[in-house]
């Protein structure tokens, strides 16, 4: 694996993400529960071809609470690093060795971890800290582990008021095996899909000419 030296949030972040899969829509290429073929694939992979053709984020503006998440982004992980009693380093993007996918875990811990950090609505939170993750993130963190190579994540989220909800989540070998086969099967799908489109662009023009 690799990391591309960009800050989160930056334009140069954005750009490196554009018309790749990436850790927080594996969810979009495989089932949680039984790590089969998701019914979104092609959804995305049509969203993934048409950053790749535009150059420009084709979904996701941002929200009031992603807003807000950023703002309490630092005050969390301070609490985290305080109660862990760990320096967690502010990362880029985890790259695959062939650049085709990637991961953005909010920051690596030593040599073998991973913070992913969520500051979300308070009934979000206390759905987290009443009845846990479920397999809502299970392949996102599973699948930084996967791209960055690390052992580990912790999950954190943070809301000012109530206690925070702090999961640390290994390796699980079944989801790693899956995403090993899937989402490079992914990633040949969408490239075919964009020499169809090349194809199809290139015998307009000629018409037109």
């Amino acid at each position: 694996m690799k990391w591309a030296n960009v800050a989160q949030g930056s334009p140069e972040w954005i750009e490196a993400r554009l018309g790749i899969p990436t850790a927080s829509c594996f969810d979009r290429i495989l089932t949680p529960k039984k790590l089969a073929a998701s019914a979104s694939q092609r959804a995305y992979t049509c969203e993934l071809l048409a950053e790749r053709v535009l150059r420009m984020p084709v979904v996701g503006a941002g929200s009031l609470w992603m807003e807000r998440g950023s703002a309490l982004e630092k005050e969390a992980r301070a609490y985290y690093e305080l109660t862990a009693d760990v320096e967690a380093k502010p990362c880029g993007l985890a790259l695959t060795d062939d650049g085709r996918a990637g991961a953005s875990p909010d920051s690596t811990v030593g040599d073998d971890g991973l913070l992913e950090l969520k500051c979300p609505a308070a009934h979000t939170h206390l759905y987290y800290l009443l009845f846990g993750l479920g397999d809502d993130y299970r392949l996102q963190l599973q699948g930084q582990l996967w791209v960055a190579e690390r052992a580990w994540v912790d999950f954190l989220s943070y809301c000012p008021g109530f206690p925070p909800v702090l999961i640390r989540t290994e390796r699980e070998p079944e989801v790693l095996d899956a995403l090993a086969i899937e989402v490079p099967k992914f990633c040949a799908a969408l490239d075919y899909a964009q020499g169809s489109l090349d194809a199809m662009t290139a015998t307009k023009q000629e018409a037109i000419a």
